[in-house]
């Protein structure tokens, strides 16, 4: 990769017209614009209706500024989330993130993989996703004037609500699963747990230690789900005390094994009821139904048997009334969290036919692929 070479990613795309966002009038298809981005802080672009709305100072998003109104053009690109996050923290849980099909975690792959289209773009949760026509991946121009094979499989970090199949611009499959899915109550479950801490008054500071520990059984892994916190170099951040504090905030997992982990984190108390910024850890754990995990905060001890978190959420305020708290979410079996499916679709309905998949959680998170265009 040369030193010189770059690439231009459009973004917040969705906006007003005479505001911000993409003019597709001067879009130009080339890798040096492998793909735009269709969900930030800003809100999401995918479409006009798609979820989370344009809410910042440039205005509302428009149906002619969105990703399907560049897609109808003919245009041939990839999507991604990306946080546009100005507290200084990248990967801000629940602003955008993308997702990258690379064959190594190195800057040469990654750049092929940017190349040749083969992102994803999720809101928070880091769902994996494999889509494919004809067995190419998304990304892909192909041909073919038959049948298109279309297959999916996917594992989340909350239960799926549905998985759609878009066709030019329109859904033509969805894949939901059985939303009582049968709760194990014997033996050893492959689960994920998601602990979450926050709450307490708007613009409380507050400073944590815990720890996350199974008595019985394995983590598999642990994800975090952090959001930014006010910085030092932001008004906010000044008004909250971040200021005395020093720097960006930064929350983080240390100490990590099979049988648990232990975590540092800030918070300040949600600021609206529509804006959360708890954070939380999800773990990906196979343990009997009844052993028990324990939460250690703050100088606080928590546990609840797996059978418990099948069963649903468990809270606990960490101190008194209007004090922070701790959730322990309702656990999700892997019944829940993985899905996969397929559809065949037969007709040709334009010279060049572009397909994608929107799959979300029941959380609200959400995950969409990149197209892959089918040349008749």
């Amino acid at each position: 990769m040369s030193s010189h070479e770059a690439i231009v990613i459009p973004h917040h795309i969705g906006y007003t017209p005479g505001s911000r966002g993409i003019n597709w009038d001067h879009f130009v298809e080339s890798d040096q614009s492998p793909f735009v981005e269709v969900h930030s802080f800003h809100g999401c672009s995918v479409n006009d209706t798609s979820p989370y709305p344009m809410i910042r100072e440039m205005g509302p998003r428009s149906h002619e500024k969105t990703l399907e109104a560049g897609l109808k053009r003919g245009y041939k690109m990839g999507v991604i989330g990306s946080t546009d996050n100005h507290y200084g923290y990248p990967g801000s849980y629940g602003e955008g993130k993308i997702a990258v099909y690379a064959d190594e975690l190195s800057k040469s792959s990654l750049w092929e993989a940017f190349r040749a289209r083969r992102v994803y773009a999720v809101t928070g949760d880091r769902i994996a996703l494999d889509f494919r026509v004809n067995d190419a991946m998304m990304g892909r121009a192909i041909e073919g004037s038959g049948p298109r094979e279309i297959a999916f499989s996917l594992c989340g970090e909350d239960f799926f609500d549905y998985v759609d199949v878009v066709k030019n611009g329109r859904v033509i499959g969805r894949f939901q699963p059985p939303f009582d899915i049968p709760q194990p109550n014997s033996g050893t479950v492959r689960a994920k747990i998601r602990f979450q801490w926050g709450w307490g008054q708007k613009n409380r500071f507050t400073e944590w230690e815990g720890a996350l520990r199974l008595a019985d059984g394995r983590m598999l892994g642990a994800t975090p789900c952090f959001r930014a916190q006010p910085s030092e170099g932001d008004e906010k951040g000044r008004e909250m005390g971040a200021l005395d504090k020093g720097g960006t905030l930064i929350s983080r997992i240390a100490d990590q094994d099979d049988s648990g982990l232990a975590f540092t984190s800030f918070s300040y108390g949600n600021p609206s009821p529509l804006t959360p910024i708890n954070n939380s850890i999800v773990l990906d754990v196979e343990m009997p139904v009844g052993a028990a995990i324990r939460a250690s905060v703050n100088g606080r001890e928590f546990d609840h048997t797996l059978a418990e978190l099948l069963e649903g959420q468990r809270s606990h305020l960490v101190g008194g009334y209007l004090d922070v708290a701790v959730s322990f979410f309702h656990a999700v079996p892997e019944a829940g969290f993985t899905m996969e499916g397929g559809l065949v679709d037969a007709a040709a309905e334009n010279e060049t036919d572009y397909y994608y998949l929107c799959a979300r959680q029941r959380n609200n998170q959400w995950a969409w692929s990149s197209p892959i265009w089918v040349s008749a």
